[in-house]
């Protein structure tokens, strides 16, 4: 298997009331998304997993098997 650059899509988990306020606040103008922040959320690792079906979790695969030095 060849180990191509990929792109990084950051994703977070927070609970559905957490990411409610930060939302209404980024809409208000009162905070900004940093470049770290996430830019897909979820509210469990379950409800993650979910958007995973066989087809997308290769990119798992590649890093299980590639073992890269960080996953930032």
């Amino acid at each position: 298997m060849q180990c191509d650059p990929v792109t990084t899509l950051k994703v977070g988990i927070a609970d559905e009331k957490t990411m409610k306020v930060r939302t209404m606040l980024i809409a208000r103008g009162e905070e900004r998304l940093g470049p770290d922040d996430p830019k897909v959320r979820f509210t469990s690792t379950k409800s993650f997993a979910q958007v995973l079906p066989a087809g997308n979790r290769e990119p798992l695969r590649t890093i299980a098997e590639c073992a890269p030095g960080s996953l930032r």
